[in-house]
């Protein structure tokens, strides 16, 4: 079994050569009296495959290895962008399944499921299982832990996640022969022949953000390098970016009114999946005057609640908004407040909606103060991109002298006393930065 440690050490290696990352810990073999010792405490018989790996390789194992975030995976294995081995001596557990059969928990599997050994009386060398957390299921690795080990290592040591394994099982376990397993370990050792992580072209950076599940300022920086009507060209009509959000978000960031036309047109008929993202282009691409005028319409026209219409005219960031809500927003408040917070509120709007005889001007004023808290907490880099780097404040602001004069004369009044707790925090975040 020793050999498996030199190409554990191979794996871990390449990953780490091509900016990966990847550890292999050893602690030293067992020993007889251990291997004794443990076997009383847990009162079975260890495996016989499991003690030679033990007394020959070592007692404790940690191997581990991750594949860079821009490296992307091919299908059918994008879930394999990692794979960890473990074993303790110390820490092996009997567990019983529904059957009262003993099984020998060896590995916890990152999404909770355990790797067991059969270790019934009559199985001197007991079968290996991926056993779900519930004990639902379980299906067949290997008929013992040599076989385990050396298939798990043919495959690159394979994280163990079902996801993971599911595409190299057979009747008979792991299998590091079909199709699909000699492809994938062709794959992976080539990864050390050649440059892996060069995107040099509009489509291979949306790839990685399809890849990546999200935008990052890098990738966002390399499309500003490139030549603009390729990128154009490419976001407008590709389909290597998936998400169709962030195909928005990058157009109108990358170009705002340079598309005002092309956001027109979306106005003539809408894809009724695109709803939010022609909202957004529109009120990052066209001048205020005619952007916003026809969201607003299409808000009341669908007769939104406060989350929907959030979601349609925060991205114009507009005082605007706050007045067409004097007369639209109602109860429930849930939505109007997030949307009153973002949409550059005056300590006038404010003042004037906590002290208005309308309930619901009262209580989306008061959460929006908890709102605007919220918003100032760290954001996705999405979400800087959908709504800028203006920070989300009050304006006009007095002096918080004037402005903890002013909540204390609301609290007396008793109105929306269990949000207290916004007014609190406010002015204690007012306190602070003075």
């Amino acid at each position: 079994m020793k050999h498996l440690v030199n190409q554990w050490e191979n794996i871990v290696q390449l990953v780490q050569n091509i900016g990966g990352e990847g550890h292999l810990y050893m602690d030293s073999v067992a020993t007889e009296n251990e291997i004794v010792m443990t076997e009383r405490k847990l009162d079975i018989k260890l495996p016989l495959s499991l003690k030679e790996a033990l007394l020959r390789v070592s007692k404790a194992i940690d191997v581990c290895w991750e594949f860079p975030d821009e490296l992307i995976v091919p299908k059918p294995y994008k879930d394999n962008s990692f794979g960890k081995l473990q074993w303790n001596l110390h820490e092996l557990e009997v567990l019983c399944d529904e059957r009262d059969q003993k099984r020998l928990l060896i590995h916890h599997v990152g999404n909770g499921d355990l790797i067991t050994i059969d270790v019934a009386d009559d199985q001197p060398d007991g079968e290996v299982y991926y056993w779900y957390e519930d004990e639902s299921t379980e299906y067949l690795l290997a008929k013992n832990v040599a076989h385990f080990l050396n298939n798990l290592t043919t495959l690159c040591l394979i994280g163990l996640e079902v996801e993971q394994v599911e595409w190299f099982l057979s009747s008979e376990g792991l299998c590091a022969d079909n199709p699909l397993a000699l492809k994938w370990i062709k794959w992976f050792w080539s990864l050390g022949k050649k440059p892996v992580i060069d995107y040099s072209t509009t489509g291979d950076i949306l790839r990685l953000i399809t890849h990546l599940g999200e935008i990052r300022p890098k990738q966002m920086m390399q499309l500003t390098q490139m030549d603009r009507s390729e990128v154009k060209q490419e976001l407008l009509t590709s389909s290597l970016l998936e998400n169709e959000w962030y195909r928005a978000l990058l157009l109108g960031e990358l170009f705002g009114s340079e598309i005002r036309e092309w956001v027109l047109s979306l106005w003539e008929g809408a894809d009724e999946n695109l709803l939010k993202e022609r909202s957004y282009l529109t009120a990052k691409c066209l001048p205020i005057h005619i952007g916003l005028p026809l969201v607003i319409k299409f808000v009341e026209e669908q007769h939104m609640t406060g989350y929907e219409a959030f979601h349609h005219l925060s991205y114009f960031r507009a005082n605007d908004v706050i007045q067409w809500m004097t007369n639209y927003a109602t109860l429930p408040f849930e939505g109007w407040d997030k949307l009153f917070a973002a949409s550059d509120p005056t300590w006038e709007d404010l003042t004037q909606w906590l002290t208005s005889d309308e309930k619901r001007h009262m209580f989306i004023a008061i959460n929006a103060i908890g709102a605007l808290l919220s918003f100032r907490e760290p954001t996705y880099f999405a979400d800087r991109l959908a709504y800028g780097e203006k920070p989300f404040t009050i304006r006009n602001l007095p002096n918080s002298l004037q402005v903890a004069k002013f909540f204390e004369e609301f609290k007396q009044t008793g109105r929306g006393r269990n949000r207290y707790h916004y007014i609190d925090a406010f002015l204690h975040l007012l306190t602070s930065m003075r």
